[in-house]
C-alpha cells in the first residue's frame, strides 16, 4: 500500500469518525449537534441564551422505548412500516397504517385512542349503562360524573386541564377563582431551569389566587410567578451576571445552563431552537466528499 493512499483512508477514517459519536443518551449535556448523532436523528436542544445543551429528538422521531431517535414518528391513520413507530396513546402499525389496539377507539375530543367503554371531560356519562369518566394517571383532581344531565366534570375545586387531552384537572392558579380547597397551584417551577426555589404557589384570598405580602407577582415568559420580594438597597444584576434567584436579575429570568454550576442573568423569551437541521446537511456533506474521495483513490 503506497503512503499515499494510506494517507487518504487516514484522512477518510478522521472524517467519519467526527460524526460517529457512541453512548450518547438522551438528556446528556452538549454543545454540537454531533455529539447526539448516535442517537439517530437527534440534536443538541440549547434553551435561552446558552452555550450548553441537552440531546434530544429531532421533530418527528423516536422509538418505542423513549431510548433513541431512530425511527418516524407516526400518527393515527398515517400509513407505517418497519422503520417507523407509531406514538399515539394505544397504537400500533396495522395494515401499513397506525391503528387503535383492541378495546380502544380514536377520539377526535382527545386527539387521541381511549378506552372505548369510558367519557372525557364535558362528555356525557352514567345512565342505563354506568358509563365511567375516564382520568389521566397524571390528574391532580379526581374527574366526576355529575350535574343534570350528568357529564364528566373536575371535582369541586379543581379546573379542566384540556392540555392534557380531556383527561385531568388541576388545581386553581394565579388569578384564577378559589376556595379553602384545593390549594392554588404553581403555574411554572422554576428549579426546573435554574437553583431558584423561592417561587411559591399562590394563596386564595377572597376567592382569588394572589401572591402572599411574603411575595411578589411577576411574570417571566407568559408565566405567572411569586417571587421572593427583591431585597431593599441592593442593586439587581445585569445581563451575563452570575444569579441564584429570579429576582436578582434586573431581567427576572435567572437560567442555570446544562452542566454549568450556577445560574447567569438571561433576557426573557429568548429560547432559540436548535441545530438540527444543520447537522444533518453537514452528515449528508461529508459523505459526498468522502465518496468522491473513495472513487478518486480507486481510479489510481
Amino acid at each position: 500500500m503506497t503512503e499515499d493512499r494510506r494517507y487518504w483512508e487516514t484522512f477518510i477514517w478522521i472524517l467519519l469518525m467526527q460524526h460517529t459519536v457512541s453512548g450518547a443518551s438522551l438528556g446528556d449535556v452538549c454543545t454540537t449537534d454531533s455529539e447526539c448523532s448516535s442517537l439517530g436523528y437527534a440534536r443538541c436542544n440549547k434553551q435561552y441564551s446558552c452555550t450548553t445543551g441537552t440531546c434530544v429528538c429531532m421533530s418527528g422521531y423516536g422509538n418505542s422505548n423513549g431510548d433513541g431517535c431512530e425511527k418516524r414518528l407516526r400518527s393515527y391513520q398515517q400509513t407505517c412500516g418497519s422503520g417507523d413507530y407509531c406514538n399515539g396513546v394505544e397504537e400500533e402499525c396495522t395494515s401499513g397504517k397506525c391503528q387503535c389496539t383492541y378495546w380502544y377507539e380514536y377520539s377526535n375530543l382527545a386527539g387521541h385512542c381511549k378506552l372505548r367503554t369510558y367519557q372525557l371531560l364535558t362528555q356525557s356519562c352514567g345512565g342505563w349503562w354506568d358509563i365511567e369518566c375516564l382520568t389521566s394517571q397524571s390528574t391532580e383532581g379526581a374527574i366526576v360524573c355529575t350535574g343534570s344531565p350528568t357529564t364528566c366534570q373536575c371535582e369541586h375545586g379543581y379546573i379542566g386541564d384540556t392540555t392534557l387531552s380531556y383527561q385531568a384537572c388541576r388545581p386553581p392558579r394565579w388569578g384564577e377563582y378559589c376556595t379553602s380547597y384545593p390549594l392554588c397551584g404553581k403555574e411554572f417551577d422554576t428549579t426546573t431551569i435554574s437553583d431558584d426555589a423561592s417561587n411559591i404557589a399562590p394563596t386564595c384570598t377572597d376567592n382569588t389566587c394572589t401572591c402572599p405580602p411574603s411575595h411578589q407577582h411577576r411574570t417571566v415568559n407568559g408565566y405567572n410567578l411569586c417571587l421572593n420580594r427583591h431585597r431593599a438597597n441592593t442593586e439587581a444584576y445585569s445581563l451575563g451576571e452570575n444569579c441564584t434567584h429570579f429576582n436578582e436579575c434586573n431581567s427576572l429570568l435567572c437560567v442555570k445552563c446544562p452542566g454549568a454550576e450556577t445560574g447567569v442573568c438571561m433576557e426573557q423569551d429568548s429560547s432559540s431552537p436548535g441545530l438540527g437541521d444543520k447537522y444533518q446537511w453537514t452528515f449528508v456533506i461529508t459523505t459526498l466528499i468522502t465518496c468522491v474521495i473513495i472513487n478518486t483513490i480507486n481510479m489510481r
